[in-house]
């Protein structure tokens, strides 16, 4: 049964849309210069998603196959749900895809690289969409004041006491770098590299309907913002929430 349900939610088909409905749609084709109320017109980024003021119920249609990074702030009385054919439309908090050597930069520290961030904590990298992920190291202090890795126990003062592959550690309250251990570039080591980053993927106080989306890559809330009511979410795919402090 539960092989059945999981295959029956990732074809879950689009919704019916009533005749005379107000609908947007949304496309990595588009442009946010277009009115988004067609097919043929749709807009292209979260921005111009976010920025709509409704007057009353409405859709909200999200191209299959397509990718939008970032946050989406779901409206109330608003039903946001895919068009067209092939994947869900992907929703990932993950700012980029960090498998671009050209980004990481080789410390003194052998086998330690680090990447810029903002001062948003990370939760974890996920490589590959999923074949392997990040151990996120958090130092400890004791009544001591010794330090310690709160991951493995070890002692721990700072990115260049790392160890262990794949371990990461990020100054996200100073500088926002993140030091990666890695035996190689982690852009040259992976195809896909994710980053959990501390937001919300979709946001909404409730009275709302999320459908068809794949939704991932996200340190804070996959849906939601705290207290939610009548909110609605159905045939969606979640992966990697979570971990961020």
């Amino acid at each position: 049964l539960t092989d059945e349900r999981i295959e029956k939610i990732l074809n879950s088909p689009n919704m019916e849309i009533p005749t005379g409905a107000t609908v947007y749609y949304v496309s990595n084709n588009g442009d946010d210069n277009n009115d988004g109320l067609s097919k043929e017109t749709p807009f292209s980024t979260l921005s111009a998603v976010n920025a709509l003021q409704f007057t009353g119920p409405a859709f909200v249609c999200f191209e299959r196959g397509g990718l939008w990074r970032g946050q989406l702030n779901a409206r109330r009385g608003v039903i946001y749900t895919a068009y067209g054919e092939g994947d869900k439309p992907k929703l990932y908090a993950s700012p980029f895809d960090g498998a671009d050597a050209s980004l990481w930069t080789k410390t003194e520290t052998p086998n330690i690289w680090s990447i810029q961030f903002d001062k948003r904590d990370i939760g974890t990298l996920v490589f590959n969409h999923g074949e392997k992920h990040a151990m996120k190291c958090v130092i400890r202090t004791e009544e001591d004041g010794s330090t310690y890795n709160n991951t493995t126990g070890k002692p721990f003062k700072t990115y260049a006491d790392l160890c262990d592959d794949l371990h990461f550690f990020h100054d996200y309250y100073d500088t926002g770098i993140l030091y990666l251990y890695s035996e190689q570039n982690p852009g040259e080591r992976f195809s896909s590299i994710e980053f959990n980053i501390k937001d919300r993927i979709i946001t909404t106080g409730g009275e709302t309907t999320i459908d068809n989306f794949c939704i991932k890559y996200g340190g804070a809330y996959g849906v939601g913002a705290g207290t939610v009511n009548n909110l609605t979410v159905q045939n969606c795919k979640f992966g990697w929430i979570g971990g961020s402090i």
